[in-house]
């Protein structure tokens, strides 16, 4: 046997108790072809000392049947809203031996036919689980449902292993997506987005897990519009679901920070691409995410408030009664913010929200009502009139830019902010040697304008505490941190109209 295919497939974490329960859905025993078969597999995964695989994102594994291995070569692909998608090439190979004659990609026949690369080949971690494996049937579609248990091993360090796989073998993708939002409707669960191999890799390098910034999507210039929104969001959503682990089990500021970067990112994108997508294709979605945005904002505010706008107060004035009362109740209130963070992102509507926005793109649910002149048309085109209209309207918006009140320049700062979020989708149509000047004077523009937002959100969090504040100490210190900011603020807007100005004369790359 050997296939060259598109592998489309979604993963769900669940605890055991989880795992015990899902055989006895209705739908599951309703839809099943057959009565579900368990065995073991134990699959080892190749690469060199150095991560030359990994390194040009593939992952080569042996899988032993009977007296014959099965080997298995993927590609990366993307994983967002819960599905993952993946070029994989399947064969079968002598016991433990590699063959890649029958990957037909020239990039990866060229890798795999380097000797040197050959001979440094070797096992560096595997997974042994125990798959109960049934096949659901829904008219023309049948998805495999696998219930993984047990671990992932490199070297001596370990992780368990207790996931369930719904994997497209023919029919509609979206049927996925169907079932994934009935299984979450049923079972305590979590969309996972790493793959087993992603989970070794890890292991086998002792990489710590760090918050996720946002990665420039490539597009080609040919690519149809609608296929570069798809690409663009998913990146968003990959940026989404990298930092949620971060935000459930971390005290590290920046994963909840990074959180709503992909979220703006995402909004932005839709918004970018309003006259593909009208807007009633586009509100539920943006309703979802609009909703997580309010659980997460109040969380970013505080971190914000604590651990940048405190210290350098503190550290000038000292750390008397009416700044501890501050710092103690600052922290309190950040502390409740966080934890109403995580229990948005640990909710059954968070996992509905990813599996309802993937879903959304994998169909592309704004096709029937897209104008078909914008559906013909290329990215490259697109993108020219998009970042126009964007630099149009914040030159626009930004006219006599000192002399705004503060509500105007915030919204000088979100056309600034769109107008960054549409360059960097951009991006990678352009020289960089052109962009990266134009993007490094919108973004010195919009951190300024960033820090005078800053100085807005310190003033409602200080009205907030002075609700709090029972003493002379406590109101002095609050009169202190107001005094800080805006005196931070006045020195932001001495600078604000060099800072227009050289955005002004950067030259646009498009």
């Amino acid at each position: 046997m050997d296939t060259d295919l598109i592998e489309a497939e979604i993963k769900l974490v669940m605890d055991a108790a989880a795992l015990r329960q899902l055989p006895k859905l209705p739908f599951i025993a309703e839809h099943s072809l057959y009565r579900p078969i368990t065995r073991r597999l134990r699959s080892v995964y190749f690469d060199t000392d150095e991560l030359a695989l990994q390194q040009h994102g593939v992952a080569v594994r042996l899988r032993r049947e009977g007296r014959r291995s099965l080997q298995t070569v993927k590609r990366a692909g993307t994983s967002s809203g819960g599905l993952h998608q993946r070029q994989e090439w399947e064969m079968h190979t002598p016991l433990n031996a590699l063959d890649f004659s029958k990957v037909d990609d020239l990039e990866l026949r060229d890798l795999f036919e380097r000797a040197d690369l050959q001979r440094a080949l070797r096992p560096i971690f595997e997974t042994d689980v125990r798959r109960t494996q049934r096949i659901l049937r829904f008219g023309p579609d049948e998805i495999e449902l696998a219930i993984d248990r047990g671990e992932v091993c490199a070297g001596n360090q370990s992780e368990p292993i207790c996931e369930v796989e719904l994997e497209l073998k023919s029919g509609n993708v979206a049927r996925l997506f169907e079932v994934a939002h009935a299984l979450n409707a049923a079972l305590p669960l979590r969309l996972e987005p790493r793959s087993k191999a992603e989970r070794g890799y890890r292991l086998f390098t002792g990489a710590i897990e760090t918050p996720r910034k946002a990665r420039a999507p490539q597009l080609a210039p040919h690519m149809p519009t609608s296929a570069a929104f798809v690409r663009i969001a998913e990146s968003c959503l990959a940026q989404l679901q990298a930092n949620e682990r971060g935000v459930l089990n971390s005290e590290d500021i920046e994963y909840v920070h990074q959180m709503r970067v992909a979220l703006r990112r995402l909004r932005s994108a839709i918004s970018v691409f309003g006259v593909l997508i009208p807007r009633q294709a586009s509100a539920p979605v943006v309703e979802h995410l609009r909703w997580l945005a309010r659980e997460l904002n109040d969380a970013r505010d505080w971190d914000v408030f604590v651990a940048e706008t405190l210290p350098p107060v503190v550290q000038a004035s000292g750390e008397d009664l009416g700044l501890k009362w501050l710092l103690q109740t600052s922290a309190a209130a950040q502390h409740a913010a966080r934890e109403r963070a995580r229990a948005a992102v640990g909710s059954p509507r968070y996992r509905t929200m990813l599996l309802s926005v993937g879903h959304w793109l994998v169909t592309q649910g704004w096709i029937s009502v897209s104008a078909p002149e914008v559906l013909a048309q290329t990215v490259a085109a697109f993108a020219e009139a998009a970042l126009s209209e964007r630099q149009k309207r914040l030159r626009k918006r930004g006219k006599h830019l000192v002399e705004l009140a503060p509500e105007q320049r915030h919204a000088v700062r979100i056309a600034a902010k769109k107008l960054r979020y549409a360059a960097e989708f951009f991006a990678s149509l352009f020289a960089k040697r052109e962009v990266q000047p134009y993007l490094a004077a919108l973004s010195k523009l919009q951190d300024l304008l960033g820090r005078l937002n800053d100085t807005a959100t310190t003033a409602v969090l200080l009205g907030l505490l002075e609700q709090r504040a029972n003493t002379n100490e406590a109101h002095r210190a609050l009169g202190l941190v107001q005094g800080w900011t805006a005196g931070r603020a006045l020195r932001s807007i001495d600078d604000i109209e060099t800072v227009w100005q050289e955005f002004k004369q950067a030259r646009r790359f498009w």
